[in-house]
């Protein structure tokens, strides 16, 4: 087991095992069923950061394939090599509404203060990549909206079936925290991408926001988190840091803090000089080093600069620090 960050190839979050076990053991199947033949152990799936093989991850999906088989409630039975598509699709799906926008940390924070539901979409590809969800993302404009489908993996046929469900629909719960479900339309199967669902028009240039005050305050959280590695506050500086990140692009003024905070404007002004600090120099701060921990986790400068409220690239430039060895990649862009 390890830290997520920088892991070598072959080397996946944990978040798809642990909602595997969990879908197992609501279906009545043990956490030594599905951990068997790993090597791995159920509290170190829940380890913060924790990742696993590759080949552990498909081998708990093959036991809990299996094992779920075997229970005779409408699903295919077989022995080892064999196929359970019906029994795989199922609890692929069951484990896909397992994932939310907390899922992937402050890339899920990303999507809830995107400055629309289209910008929020554009992340999916950087969401899959840090929960280890396998097909890519593929999207395509037509006369009724946006529609998200997968594009076809590498993956043996024996979880094949598994891995397409649990991902559309991953991405599905993911989307839908941003939109009314009802917005959402289903879109035939194909056997290229597995089905989709469209996002109408109407709803793509919405501002995103998180689906309840709740995973609102814990996107944030799991912000702070991220940026406390960086720099850390306390006392007013980490009270007003919290308010700023709820509306990145577009901050409260320092009246609007104040308030929110209970003081004076003059009382805040105060507060954060005794911590040698002033709002707009704070503000600033939490700006770059939001961008830099965006950056670092894959997103373009583009999309950072709309997140953050910048206006170009060498907004950006001054203040973030890329660290040794990450890629900006992961950039897709949708049709606008």
């Amino acid at each position: 087991m390890g830290v997520q960050a920088d892991r070598p190839p072959g080397v996946r979050p944990a978040v798809a095992t642990r909602y595997a076990v969990e879908t197992g053991r609501a279906q009545g199947i043990s956490v030594a069923e599905c951990l068997g033949g790993t090597g791995l152990r159920a509290n170190e799936l829940e380890q913060p950061g924790a990742v696993v093989r590759a080949g552990q991850e498909l081998r708990v999906i093959r036991n809990l394939i299996a094992h779920g088989g075997a229970e005779g409630d409408g699903r295919a039975a077989g022995g080892p090599g064999g196929t359970y598509r019906g029994g795989a699709r199922e609890l692929g799906e069951a484990t896909g509404r397992r994932y939310t926008l907390t899922s992937a940390g402050i890339v899920g924070y990303a999507m809830v203060t995107s400055p629309t539901v289209r910008d929020a979409i554009r992340l999916l590809p950087r969401y899959f990549a840090v929960t280890s969800v396998r097909f890519e993302p593929v999207f395509t404009e037509t006369g009724d909206g946006l529609v998200v489908a997968l594009g076809d993996g590498e993956i043996g046929s024996s979880v094949r079936d598994f891995l397409l469900a649990r991902d559309l629909t991953a991405a599905r719960e993911v989307v839908s925290a941003l939109v009314s479900p009802l917005a959402l339309a289903a879109q035939p199967e194909s056997e290229s991408v597995g089905g989709g669902f469209t996002v109408p028009h109407e709803v793509l240039d919405r501002p995103a926001q998180a689906p309840d005050a709740h995973t609102g305050l814990l996107c944030v959280q799991q912000c702070e988190l991220a940026l406390d590695r960086r720099q850390r506050h306390t006392g007013t500086a980490a009270q007003v840091r919290r308010i700023l990140l709820h509306r990145p692009a577009v901050p409260p003024a320092p009246a609007e803090v104040a308030q929110e905070l209970g003081v004076s404007e003059r009382g805040l002004h105060n507060r954060l000089a005794a911590q040698h600090l002033s709002f707009r120099g704070l503000a600033d701060q939490i700006r770059q080093l939001l961008a830099a921990e965006l950056l670092d986790q894959g997103l373009s400068a583009e999309t950072v600069a709309r997140m953050t409220g910048a206006t170009t690239r060498t907004t950006l430039a001054p203040g973030y620090s890329r660290r040794p060895g990450r890629s900006a990649g992961g950039t897709h862009d949708i049709p606008r």
